[in-house]
């Protein structure tokens, strides 16, 4: 899945007021980060990430941070997998050597295990490039952790048996940036009403 923002979300800007998930194109499924030239093992696969002027489709099948217009991410979303280890330990420093500003991971096991599961997991921790370069972990917990790269805050929701990565826009996380579909059931219940108020 690539996140995509509307509206786009900067330092510079607002904090993004509605979240869109879509599924990737077939071109774009898969489409790793390659960041050392002729070394196509030295890639991530980020679940999610920002990329500030994307060169126009169709997009590359692997992006190649060597090349002009292959940026890399300055915000990207780690879902941890069964390889959990390999999230935890062995991703941070990927991103780290492909220049990403910052790095989210989701523990999701972890979130609805509530840490019992084991002491050496969460649901949240994230990465942040500080102002010497370095790439460090600044956040290891529960949540709601604040994302510098989306001025928003992130947290684990449950929903069902499982749990959701969501966005905040306040420290509480009770602010919660809908995703396109709730917005649109939250517009259809708008013009419900107003419809209903201008037939009385």
């Amino acid at each position: 899945m690539q996140l995509l923002n509307a509206p786009k979300p900067t330092l510079r800007g607002r904090p993004p007021r509605a979240l869109v998930v879509r599924d990737p194109s077939q071109e774009e499924i898969a489409a790793p980060v390659d960041w050392v030239p002729g070394e196509h093992l030295v890639r991530v696969s980020p679940d999610a990430y920002l990329l500030d002027d994307p060169p126009p489709a169709p997009r590359p099948k692997s992006w190649q941070t060597w090349l002009p217009g292959h940026k890399p991410r300055r915000w990207a979303l780690e879902v941890v997998s069964e390889e959990w280890k390999n999230d935890y330990e062995e991703k941070p420093a990927k991103y780290a050597q492909l220049g990403a500003l910052e790095l989210v991971i989701f523990d999701p096991e972890a979130a609805m295990a509530g840490g019992g599961k084991s002491p050496n997991r969460v649901p949240l921790q994230i990465y942040r490039r500080g102002a010497d370069g370095a790439f460090v972990r600044v956040y290891w917990g529960d949540g709601p952790a604040y994302c510098q790269q989306l001025d928003a805050w992130v947290l684990s929701k449950p929903e069902g048996k499982a749990a959701r990565l969501r966005i905040a826009l306040d420290a509480a996380g009770t602010d919660i940036v809908p995703t396109a579909q709730e917005r649109a059931r939250e517009l259809e219940a708008l013009v419900a009403k107003l419809q209903a108020g201008s037939n009385a």
